[in-house]
């Protein structure tokens, strides 16, 4: 994010120099944003997480301790563990099928009912 903000913001200063390379500096910027967020995704190591961690982090969701930058961190790099990363993506898909309607909150009810079943889940199986 703040790399796309420091590419608009260059290139807009360059358009009053030169139109023409303010179009490439920003075409280039954006296509090196693109690629280094593509590498990033793909080739990052996988984070090693314990089951309290992530029950940890679904129980910040519930209780609107987490926040957007703290969820996507979560649901943005796999986990070493195969079992805690199958849950990463659930809540990753979760997130499209129930996203929150009232404000500061990452989900609708229906989606926290869901994470709390996950969290007894991982209590579970700890």
């Amino acid at each position: 994010m703040l790399g796309c903000a420091i590419v608009l913001t260059i290139t807009v200063a360059l358009f009053v120099y030169s139109p023409r390379l303010a179009v490439a500096v920003g075409a280039i910027g954006i296509g090196a944003l693109l690629t280094m967020h593509f590498l990033d995704r793909r080739f990052a190591a996988p984070r090693i997480r314990s089951r309290n961690e992530v029950a940890a982090i679904l129980e910040a969701v519930v209780d609107g301790e987490c926040g957007e930058l703290d969820w996507g961190n979560f649901i943005r790099y796999r986990i070493q563990d195969k079992a805690l990363d199958e849950i990463r993506l659930r809540c990753a898909r979760l997130q499209e099928a129930c996203p929150a309607n009232v404000s500061g909150r990452l989900f609708s009810e229906a989606g926290e009912d869901v994470l709390r079943q996950i969290i007894r889940e991982l209590d579970r199986a700890g």
